[in-house]
This record gives structure tokens, C-alpha cells and sequence, in this order.
């Protein structure tokens, strides 16, 4: 995902995401009931535990999923609710941080957003989409160097994200390092040709020298 650097003011925030229209999510609830057959050697008490915990993690995969659809479409009223659920199944993990992370920026709530994709690293220091998003929130308030940072090692952690590209291609346009934005522009073209945020930034860039 391409993600707009936050303004202070409102009217000058563009759209972070392009509209996917919102789509029509299925709900998922945790089917805690008894099992109808144990394995061998289980109690009844374990083998409900254990259906309770496979459902549970079944259910958080099912709320990953809606998460990252409704975020891709840039849909806070949805997002909302699924990243409630997603804290209340599974709150320490990564993924639950990420999209936390996510709807704060959507909601221009730049430092929720950094405290929680900070979070989601802390969990898993190698989530290359957290590393973008920190990066684009830290760019949203003016700390350039930490959000170069944290592009370089989303990067890092998967060097074939357009996105990530772009974001850094973004930053360093802002910063004016001509240079570096035209080199960036140009790989996130190189991965994925029809990426326009990559290629209105490289049109640019052209036109500034």
C-alpha cells in the first residue's frame, strides 16, 4: 500500500488509499461449543480447551483478512470495529498493532499510529508493513530522518514492495534529493509497471531537472 504523508491541517490530507468501494464482509464468530469426538487420550475438559483456542485462531486469521481489505480500501468505519474485535481475540500480536497502526493514520492520529506500529514491532521486529506505515507517520510530522529509517528497513525486510519504494521516493522528493527520489521511483516501476503513484512521482521529478 502507498501511504500520504498526515498534514496538520485536514483539507490538505490527500486520499491515502484508492477507493476500492466497500466490500461485503461475511462475520465470523468463535464457535465455542463442545467438540462431537476427542483424540485419543484427551479429557473432555482439554479437548474443549483446545477447540476453544483453534477457533480463537481461526477467528483472528478470518479478522486479519477483513482488516487488510477494508484498510486497503481505506474504510475507517470498517476498519474500526474489526481492529476492536482483533484486540479483544489477540492483543499482543503484531498484526493486531499493525492495523491499530493503520486506522490511526487513516484517522490522522499520528502518534497513536507510531506508538502502535512501534508496538507491532516490538512483536515482530522483522514486519516490513509496520516499518512502512512508522515510516509514513513519522514523515507526517516532520521526523524525515526516522522515517527514512524506517523505510530502509522495510526494505529490508522485503526489498520487492513498490509501495515502500514509493514512500521513500516520496520522502526524499520532499527533502529534495532529486537523485534518490528518481532511483526509488524508478525500482518501484521496475517491480510493478503499473504502479502510478510511482510513475506521477517520476514525471516529477523529470520535470524538476
Amino acid at each position: 500500500m502507498v501511504l500520504s504523508p498526515i498534514r496538520d491541517s485536514p483539507g490538505e490530507l490527500p486520499k491515502p488509499f484508492q477507493s476500492a468501494g466497500r466490500p461485503r464482509l461475511d462475520r465470523t464468530v468463535c464457535d465455542a461449543q463442545r467438540p462431537s469426538r476427542f483424540e485419543f487420550g484427551q479429557t473432555e475438559e482439554v479437548a474443549v480447551l483446545d477447540h476453544i483456542s483453534k477457533s480463537r485462531r481461526q477467528e483472528s486469521n478470518c479478522l486479519e483478512q477483513l482488516a487488510s481489505v477494508v484498510s486497503d480500501a481505506g474504510d475507517t468505519e470498517r476498519l474500526a470495529p474489526v481492529v476492536a474485535r482483533l484486540r479483544m481475540e489477540a492483543p499482543s500480536t503484531a498484526a493486531t498493532h499493525y492495523y491499530a497502526a493503520t486506522l490511526a493514520y487513516l484517522q490522522q492520529r499520528p502518534d497513536v499510529a507510531i506508538r502502535e506500529a512501534e508496538a507491532a514491532l516490538a512483536a515482530d521486529p522483522s514486519h516490513a508493513r509496520a516499518q512502512n506505515i512508522l515510516g509514513a507517520a513519522l514523515a507526517g510530522v516532520g521526523q524525515r530522518d526516522r522515517a527514512r529509517a524506517a523505510f530502509t528497513a522495510a526494505l529490508a525486510s522485503d526489498p520487492r514492495d513498490p509501495a515502500t519504494y514509493s514512500n521513500l521516493a516520496a520522502l526524499e522528493l520532499e527533502s529534495g534529493n532529486t537523485a534518490a527520489a528518481h532511483r526509488y521511483f524508478a525500482e518501484a516501476l521496475t517491480i510493478d509497471p503499473s504502479n502510478t503513484v510511482a510513475r506521477d512521482g517520476l514525471a516529477t521529478v523529470l520535470a524538476l531537472r
